[in-house]
C-alpha cells in the first residue's frame, strides 16, 4: 500500500497498527477478522474505512495414517490404511510417488518380491478451501521363508512333473543344502545350488538313474 496520508491508524482484528507505509499482517490463530483504517491527511481532513469480518483464518488440515498389520512382510504383503488425519476433505495416497488411492481408508498389496524391500507412503490431504497437507511413512516388508516340496515326481521324460525340488520364498543360497537319501541312508544326490532341480539322477554319476523307490530329503 503506498503512503496516502501523513497519519494513518489501521486496526486488524484487536491489533492497532500505526503507520502509512505498506503493510504486512501475520495472522497467528484461526478466527474471523475485522479491518479498518483511519487516515488523517496532511490538510487535517479525515476518513474512516472498515470491514466487518473482512479476514477468515481456516484451521490447517492435519495429514496422519496409520497401517495394519505392523510389520507386513513379503507373503503378508496386503496392508490396510486407516485415516487419522484432521480436517480433510479429499484424500491422495501414494506409494513412491505413484498415487495408488483417493479413499479415506484404502487397502494396499504391495508388488510381489522375493527379498526385503521399504516402500514410502504418504497421504496428501486437501480442504475444499485448497490448504494441504502431507505426511509420508517408510513402510519395510520383512523377509519371510515359506517352503513347500511335493511328495512325489515321475522323470519319464514327458515335460510333466520331472524334476523334484522345493519352492521357496524368502531364502538365499549362501547356507543352501539338498540332499536326497535312499531308504538306508545313503546319499543319492546334494546341490548347494538353490535353483538346481533333481531329476533322479545320482550324486557322482549324471548319468545313472535311480529307480523308483521312497527317498527321504533334508
Amino acid at each position: 500500500m503506498q503512503n496516502i496520508g501523513e497519519d494513518c491508524i489501521w486496526y486488524i482484528g484487536k491489533d492497532t497498527i500505526y503507520g502509512c507505509e505498506a503493510l504486512t499482517y501475520t495472522f497467528d490463530s484461526t478466527g474471523t477478522y475485522d479491518v479498518g483504517l483511519f487516515v488523517t491527511t496532511i490538510q487535517g481532513c479525515s476518513s474512516e474505512t472498515f470491514y466487518p469480518g473482512l479476514v477468515t483464518i481456516n484451521e490447517r488440515p492435519q495429514a496422519d495414517f496409520d497401517f495394519n498389520p505392523s510389520t507386513p512382510s513379503i507373503i503378508e504383503n496386503l496392508v490396510s490404511f486407516t485415516d487419522l488425519s484432521l480436517g480433510a476433505d479429499s484424500y491422495e495416497w501414494f506409494l513412491d510417488s505413484i498415487i495408488f488411492s483417493e479413499l479415506a481408508n484404502p487397502v494396499l498389496s504391495f508388488p510381489s518380491q522375493e527379498s526385503t524391500e521399504t516402500w514410502e507412503v504418504c497421504q496428501v490431504i486437501k480442504t475444499d478451501l485448497g490448504c494441504s497437507d502431507t505426511l509420508c511413512k517408510s513402510i519395510r516388508l520383512e523377509g519371510e521363508l515359506a517352503v513347500f516340496v511335493p511328495d512325489a515326481f515321475t522323470p519319464d521324460g514327458d515335460q510333466v512333473n520331472d524334476f523334484f525340488f522345493p519352492q521357496i520364498v524368502g531364502g538365499s543360497d549362501e547356507e543352501y543344502l539338498f540332499q536326497i537319501f535312499d531308504r538306508l541312508g545313503n546319499l543319492v544326490w546334494e546341490t548347494k545350488d538353490i535353483q538346481a532341480k533333481w531329476s533322479g539322477q545320482g550324486a557322482n554319476d549324471s548319468s545313472y538313474f535311480t529307480r523308483d523307490n521312497v527317498y527321504t530329503w533334508r
